[in-house]
């Protein structure tokens, strides 16, 4: 339906995505990465604004306050248009475009003239958690058969599982990430919470609320090795920057940076493995491979 031209967005939603027939649980009690939400949001935009496509929304609400000159949902190499866009990838844009969005975010909705585009709430809805008591059920969750085959993001996780590739202890996440929010996944940064997101095209965006963001545009060959070399840069980020929390101890106020992965709050990947930095044990389990940076 989505790439039939004889159909529109509204009936694409109504009739397929939203039918009783296509629910693999009941509303409200499983959370899995999916495309299809987003084309239920481009329905409900048109439908609040009145604007007659959600094209037309963007560029209003979003593109043109933030300069977006070269940024459309009128895109005919992934057959996506302003009247009926595929919002989950069916932008049409440049990396110097689409880093005035990852900006944005990191300056809590303010635009590059000073003038407000989101307001401060709609941006911590966005890292707020977007799948209330819902369970986590997301393919990409599940553990590979080898450690290249994860999304090794961060060097900080949450749990671990114990296994051995290729003669050596090797320490898997079994999750990539601990939790979406509302088009961004939690990532556990080296020193307090990152949100983001991981593209194959397009590239991947982070924001380190209060430290840093950075947006880095990409076609990704393989994305699951060109994913981990993203763990490096990021790390790079991290080290140069600092974050600390105050505490009072009998009114007075002391301040200290938090360890690397909360001290042992979470389990550091680059620590159990002894290694500094993802590239290493990329070389380590595939030396042939090419590497994207």
């Amino acid at each position: 339906c989505i790439y039939d031209g004889q159909t529109t967005n509204g009936g694409c939603v109504l009739d397929q995505i939203l039918s009783d027939d296509n629910l693999i649980a009941p509303p409200g009690n499983m959370t899995i990465y999916n495309n299809a939400a987003f084309d239920i949001l481009a329905y409900l935009v048109v439908r609040k604004t009145g604007i007659a496509s959600f094209g037309e929304a963007f560029q209003k609400y979003l593109a043109d306050p933030l300069g977006m000159h070269n940024t459309s949902f009128d895109c005919p190499n992934v057959a996506s248009t302003n009247e009926k866009p595929h919002l989950a990838w069916g932008l049409c844009s440049t990396g110097h475009d689409f880093a005035k969005v990852v900006q944005m975010l990191i300056t809590e909705g303010m635009g590059p003239d000073g003038t407000r585009v989101l307001s401060k709430y709609g941006v911590r809805q966005i890292f707020s958690n977007g799948g209330g008591k819902a369970t986590m059920r997301d393919s990409v969750l599940n553990r590979p058969r080898n450690p290249t085959g994860s999304y090794l993001v961060s060097r900080c996780y949450p749990r671990m599982d114990m296994e051995k590739y290729d003669g050596i202890p090797f320490t898997l996440p079994t999750g990539p990430w601990p939790d979406y929010g509302l088009g961004a996944m939690f990532f556990l940064g080296n020193q307090g919470e990152i949100f983001g997101h991981l593209g194959a095209l397009g590239g991947v965006w982070f924001v380190a609320p209060g430290r840093f963001s950075y947006y880095l545009a990409w076609a990704a060959f393989n994305m699951f090795k060109t994913y981990q070399a993203t763990t490096d840069i990021l790390n790079a980020f991290e080290s140069a920057s600092n974050f600390t929390v105050t505490s009072t101890d009998g009114g007075e106020e002391h301040w200290e940076e938090i360890p690397v992965c909360g001290g042992e709050m979470y389990e550091d990947l680059f620590e159990h493995l002894g290694i500094d930095s993802m590239k290493k044990l990329l070389d380590y389990l595939d030396p042939s491979t090419p590497r994207s940076c």
